[in-house]
């Protein structure tokens, strides 16, 4: 949702829908730029500290459970500068040995780091082991800035009744998307964009990718946006429960 024009596939809430709520970090990045977890904390942790001097309380909502992490359990990360000439060598390795060669270099790495990332999210695991290699050491012996929790949170966990439930779900939202027009949207972004990191990075986006080069039908297109939405909901869920204090939810 950090995106512009990014609109359909991220589910980006309508005017109406807010309610007259004011929401922030929705279109702020112009899809040819990077937004990191770093970016995220920095930004957020601003914004948390302007609404409690004001007296609000933010609600902090959305889907990647990693951001929800590294803000709850204070974690200080590092502010590494994007090395290019690493990023075209590993661009290169993955194009020519494939994404699951590309993991196995993170694995070398740092095997804690490569199992929370699948490995066809070359973007992430290339940014990944672009950190470690500057740092010099693996991400997963970063230590929390101290142990007491920065902010005083309350977790809530919405889940279905079943994993059935949550797949039918999650197949009938993508159905609603291409009603709304998210073949069109995707092409629009190709089309003006090119294969940006933020549009090779997005479930809903990426898997249009080979479509537009001919090389899949629109129908297994569309299959494998459902197929990553379950995988993704599913590697969710499994981080969501790492998370102690998490209060679930039945909906």
């Amino acid at each position: 949702m950090v995106y512009k024009y990014y609109d359909i596939a991220t589910a980006k809430p309508t005017e109406e829908e807010k309610q007259g709520i004011p929401h922030h970090l929705i279109d702020i990045i112009e899809p040819h730029e990077d937004f990191s977890v770093a970016d995220f904390l920095d930004r957020t942790r601003d914004l948390i500290e302007d609404m409690a001097e004001r007296g609000k309380t933010p609600v902090i909502a959305g889907g990647t459970g990693l951001y929800f992490k590294v803000l709850a359990e204070n974690y200080n990360l590092p502010r590494v500068p994007a090395n290019k000439a690493l990023r075209e060598e590993l661009e290169d390795y993955a194009k020519k040995e494939g994404a699951q060669k590309l993991h196995e270099k993170l694995q070398q790495l740092d095997s804690e780091a490569a199992q929370k990332i699948h490995y066809n999210n070359v973007v992430r695991v290339i940014r990944t082991i672009e950190i470690i290699k500057t740092l010099g050491m693996p991400l997963s012996e970063l230590k929390r800035k101290n142990q007491d929790d920065e902010f005083d949170i309350e977790f809530i966990g919405l889940c279905t009744a079943s994993r059935d439930e949550l797949y039918q779900r999650i197949n009938k939202r993508v159905d609603v998307m291409l009603e709304k027009g998210l073949l069109q949207e995707a092409r629009e972004l190709y089309e003006k964009f090119g294969q940006t990191n933020s549009f090779q990075n997005t479930i809903g986006y990426q898997e249009f990718m080979p479509y537009f080069e001919g090389t899949c039908s629109e129908k297994e297109a569309v299959e494998l946006i459902k197929q990553h939405t379950r995988n993704y909901a599913k590697r969710q869920l499994s981080l969501l429960k790492t998370i102690e204090k998490i209060k679930w939810q039945t909906v």
